[in-house]
């Protein structure tokens, strides 16, 4: 029985490395809608099976970054676990939620969750799940710095790896080895995990394992000098990326690369792979600020639901009380009830007060960062402006005409601007589609602007923005005034914020 209870949860980790490539047999959605469906009706399936569709249910969202709603579903299934005192589910759903901090680089609280795990499947003697978060705790270590314990976690995962033949982790394990001993300046060991390492991944064709060892080889490699051999294996892995068009790999090998022209002093090879690095560097952590952002949200929304159940237990403690006693006194009991209700409606307004701020202060950030962007982009102009004055009088033209095309780059870098447009779309959708019916002869480009005006920016900022004349943005108010059909002691900005309370 409980063998088979193993296989069963076995099949659901594996089950989570494929469910999100999926998408050619049912959409994400159809996954969600399906998911949803089945906890509805699992009013009698055992509470192990619905926490399975709880964690699938946070899997899916993850894998399409709606990072909130994924956490919210994960620390569903551990209230679940705690409350059914089920210590390999315990294990399990610490280790999705360690691994859920990891990815966006939250040590600490992946320490904490990781360690708790490791506790738990220590307890279960689970070989398998001690070595797997031996190797995260391990590489927890690694990253800041404790290169001892780092190395006391890996070595006590490779045996079982090797018990095992779970060659991947095994490979991943001496790349890691290899890495800490070159941090101490232990060469020798370094490269005889390191060659380990890439040996295991080659016989096996583990093409992830054999990139992330390949691209070890080349900082090992630069760190002694052999800068030949060091090229040749950076090279080696970034074929072996694009080839695969594995993107994190992408990133750390042009990271090799750059730090490799640098010190051989290329200076155009160098600066030419940072920028591959900073373009697939940014990319990953526009997504991770993404899931600092949705986890902050979630974990705000989650306590105080908590503190909502803990009111409505004291509530319901209290008419347990109200009921006891209801035989001494009728008038305690009215008393008590009025009380209640005054309770209740204390709760409602605080509820209301509480969305109103919530509102605002969201409201507020989407302005400050409008802002941003806008004196960002009157400062690069205004250098830009007096970089053609000095170019003008200076020899050094050359020079400025480098910093000018820099400049411009920044002012032409669309990357702020559209996640302000998505965070005001999201922020704004109600009030967009309300406008909309009201209005429909608006251009897609004058609902954008009703947004900007609803969030009270300035036609100066609005111009910096959108990278346009002020006198553009003048035109397109004037134009969207008369669609409006406002009288000319009416501005804008009131209409629309008396028009929809989004």
């Amino acid at each position: 029985m409980r063998f088979k209870y193993l296989l069963k949860w076995l099949f659901i980790l594996s089950s989570f490395c494929t469910f999100a490539s999926d998408n050619l047999v049912e959409s994400t959605q159809s996954k969600i809608d399906h998911l949803y469906q089945r906890i509805n009706e699992a009013i009698e399936i055992e509470s192990d099976s619905i926490n399975v569709l709880y964690i699938s249910l946070g899997q899916t969202y993850a894998s399409q970054n709606k990072y909130d709603s994924a956490y919210k579903y994960y620390d569903i299934s551990l209230k679940i676990a705690h409350e059914t005192n089920d210590t390999l589910q315990l294990a399990l759903i610490n280790k999705i939620i360690g691994s859920f901090y990891y990815d966006y680089e939250n040590y600490t609280e992946a320490f904490n969750y990781y360690q708790e795990s490791y506790n738990l499947y220590s307890e279960l003697n689970n070989p398998i799940g001690i070595s797997s978060l031996a190797s995260n705790l391990g590489e927890i270590n690694r990253l800041t710095g404790n290169y001892r314990k780092a190395l006391k976690y890996y070595f006590s995962a490779i045996p079982v790896n090797e018990a095992y033949k779970n060659y991947s982790n095994l490979s991943i394990n001496h790349n890691n080895v290899g890495l800490t001993y070159a941090h101490l300046q232990n060469y020798d060991s370094a490269f005889y995990h390191l060659k380990l390492g890439e040996r295991i991944a080659v016989k096996h064709d583990i093409t992830k394992s054999l990139n992330h060892v390949l691209n070890s080889l080349g900082t090992y490699y630069m760190l002694i000098n052999k800068l030949d051999s060091s090229y040749y294996y950076f090279s080696l892995a970034m074929g072996q990326s694009k080839r695969h068009n594995m993107l994190f790999q992408i990133k750390e090998n042009s990271k090799g690369l750059s730090q490799f022209f640098d010190k051989t002093g290329n200076t155009d090879s160098a600066y030419f792979y940072h920028k591959v690095f900073k373009e697939y560097n940014d990319s990953i952590l526009n997504n991770t600020n993404l899931m600092r952002m949705g986890l902050l949200m979630v974990k705000s929304k989650l306590d105080n639901e908590r503190r909502i159940e803990r009111v409505e237990q004291s509530r319901k403690e209290l008419f347990y009380f109200i009921f006891v006693i209801s035989v001494l006194s009728i008038t305690v009991i009215i008393l008590l009830l009025l009380l209640n209700q005054r309770n209740k409606t204390r709760h409602s307004l605080l509820k209301a007060e509480h969305l109103s701020l919530e509102k605002k202060y969201l409201n507020n950030e989407l302005t400050n960062f409008a802002l941003h962007i806008s004196q960002n982009n009157h400062l690069l102009e205004e250098i830009k402006q007096s970089l053609k004055l000095i170019e003008l009088s200076s020899d050094n033209k050359d020079q400025i005409s480098e910093l000018k095309l820099k400049l411009s780059t920044g002012l032409s870098n669309s990357q702020n601007k559209k996640m302000l447009e998505q965070q005001v779309d999201e922020q704004h959708r109600e009030f967009i589609q309300y406008l909309q019916s009201k209005h429909q002869s608006l251009t897609k480009s004058e609902l954008k602007l009703c947004s900007m005006l609803k969030l009270n920016l300035s036609t100066k900022d609005i111009a910096a923005i959108n990278k346009v004349s002020p006198q553009a943005v003048k035109v397109a108010r004037y134009r969207l005034r008369k669609k409006l059909q406002l009288q000319s002691d009416i501005l804008i900005g009131d209409y629309l914020n008396t028009l929809h309370k989004d």
